[in-house]
This record gives C-alpha cells, sequence and structure tokens, in this order.
C-alpha cells in the first residue's frame, strides 16, 4: 500500500514497512525506503545520510526527509525547500512520556476530546522541526514552541496548517494526515511561498 500526498512542491508518500522476514528492523526500513523511493518521481537517486544521519540523494537537487514508525514509512521530496517529516503511530505511551516533549505550559494549553491523537501531533510536530532545523530545536524539540492554539484548530479540523517557533525563526507545520493509526506532519521553514 503506498499513499501519496502533496504540500505545494513537496511530494509525501507513505508505506508499509512489511512484517518480519528474517532480517532486523533496521534492514527492514532501508528495504521499504529504497521500494518507496523507486515509485517516486527523481526519488532513486542515490539515498545517503550525512555525518549526522540525516538523508540527502547524492545525485540530485532535491530535499528529501524521511520518517518511521513501526510498521510505518514517510518520505517527504521537494525541489525547492529544505523539509522534515515525521509519521508517529497512535501509542498509548505517548501519555506517559509527554512530559519529555511538551512544556507545563503547552500541556495546560492543549484542549481536546483526543488525547492521543493530540499527543501524536505535538510529538510529529516537534520531530518534523528537529529533522529541519536539527540541534537548533534541541533534543526532545525542547526548543521547539508549538502555537498550541494553532494545534487546537488542527485538532477541530479547522485547518491543516499551524506553527511553532524555534529560537528567532518560524517553522510552517501542515498536518498531512490523521487517521486511527497514525499521525504525520510535515515542517518547512516560513517563506511568502508557503
Amino acid at each position: 500500500m503506498m499513499k501519496v500526498h502533496t504540500y505545494n512542491d513537496i511530494r509525501i508518500c507513505v508505506a508499509d514497512i512489511p512484517a518480519d522476514d528474517g532480517v532486523g528492523k533496521r534492514e527492514r526500513e532501508n528495504r521499504a525506503e529504497q521500494q518507496l523511493l523507486s515509485r517516486m518521481p527523481g526519488g532513486d537517486t542515490g539515498l545517503c545520510h550525512d555525518e549526522h544521519g540525516k538523508p540527502f540523494l547524492s545525485a540530485s537537487e532535491q530535499h528529501i526527509s524521511i520518517s518511521h514508525s513501526n510498521r510505518w514509512l514517510a518520505v517527504a521530496l521537494s525541489e525547492t525547500e529544505d523539509i522534515g517529516i515525521d509519521i508517529e503511530e497512535l501509542q498509548p505511551r505517548l501519555e506517559r512520556v509527554k512530559h519529555m516533549f511538551l512544556s507545563d505550559d503547552e500541556l495546560s494549553a492543549l484542549h481536546t476530546g483526543k488525547p492521543l491523537l493530540a499527543l501524536a501531533l505535538c510529538w510529529s510536530a516537534k520531530e518534523a522541526a528537529y529533522k529541519l532545523f536539527g540541534a537548533k530545536a534541541g533534543a526532545m524539540g525542547e526548543h521547539v514552541k508549538l502555537d498550541i492554539g494553532s494545534v487546537n484548530s488542527v485538532l477541530r479540523d479547522e485547518t491543516a496548517v499551524f506553527q511553532a517557533q524555534v529560537g528567532d525563526e518560524t517553522c510552517r507545520l501542515v498536518a498531512i494526515e490523521q487517521n486511527d493509526e497514525y499521525e504525520i506532519v510535515l515542517a518547512c521553514k516560513c517563506t511568502n511561498k508557503y
């Protein structure tokens, strides 16, 4: 199964990671990445990783971001912008670790009848911002300050676009897909184009 989403010039593909076939989890993820990239226009152009583990395409100017969450894989490609993508499976463990990735202010402002979806959205937003900004975002997204009012609007299905502050930069976040199994968030730097 492969789903395709677009946001401006950014293509986002989501696929299943095959079940355990006797090889390790990382090998299954690598195989799934290669298969998915080979099906994306311009994606089959030499996937490599820099010294920090950030993916890049060696034979292309395209920007790439990759995320895994248990049995799901998301890949985003952009011709023009550096991007970050995160897919997060809806899991009860998010409730146990919420204080590791949300400040007390963020938690108290978060209002929803769907707590697990809200936590997955916030986790994915901070993780996507981390993939976009790297160390500037801090470990566990501690330097990513979510606009919880706009997060609440996403949870009420009023919008798919929200934002965060990372140091002195604003990050645009897009809820690409929300369902009963996972949440996908795309991060890009705010420009007039987006």
